[in-house]
């Protein structure tokens, strides 16, 4: 694997968590970032809502991770034989295919 392919795939585990650490616990804090970030006041309602949808983002971001991340791990997995010749699930269909 090449190093710009493992470094893209950590930062999609990384960048959503190091995202959901630095969300205001308050949506007050909320409007008070986005006032000083863009210049441009919003309501409490909106901040809060805003707030709802970024943690769910990052809470979803997050879930894709590590099911991408589960699904490598059990494709790793799966070519494994209890035989231990390295032939997999292939050679256990062929078998079962001629009886």
């Amino acid at each position: 694997m090449k190093a710009g392919a493992c470094c893209k795939k950590t930062a999609g585990g990384v960048l959503p968590g190091l995202l959901l650490v630095l969300v205001p616990k308050c949506p007050v804090c909320m409007a008070l970032y986005v006032s000083a970030a863009t210049g441009i006041g919003i309501p409490f309602v909106t901040a809060k809502y805003l707030r709802i949808g970024l943690i769910a983002g990052c809470v979803g971001a997050l879930a894709l991770f590590v099911w991408r991340r589960w699904k490598d791990w059990r494709g790793h997995d799966a070519g494994k034989s209890d035989r231990g010749d390295g032939q997999g699930k292939r050679a256990k269909f062929i078998l079962w295919k001629n009886f």
